[in-house]
């Protein structure tokens, strides 16, 4: 899990397509987005978590742990109180 100074890392999946790109967030399952690019992919991505943390907190869910990002993952910042702040593509 990584969570630094009230941030939490969110591994993203991102998997080509006939179409372009898929994104996904194991950590919430059913949020996903599309784009014809990787870098429209990795732009889209920040919106679909942000979302997703929008949702947990309208229901009033707690925000799931982040779970270890695996090879060929995404991480994307997340400041519980605030928004998406950055994607990480290195590996790790």
């Amino acid at each position: 899990m990584e969570v630094r100074h009230g941030k939490r890392a969110y591994p993203a999946g991102i998997t080509a397509t006939a179409e372009g790109f898929l994104v996904s967030f194991p950590d919430f399952p059913g949020y996903c987005g599309e784009a014809s690019s990787l870098d429209e992919a990795l732009r889209d991505a920040s919106a679909v978590l942000e979302r997703a943390i929008s949702d947990c907190r309208a229901r009033g869910e707690p925000l799931p742990a982040p779970s270890p990002r695996a090879w060929g993952q995404v991480l994307f910042t997340a400041i519980p109180d605030a928004s998406v702040v950055s994607g990480d593509a290195t590996h790790g």
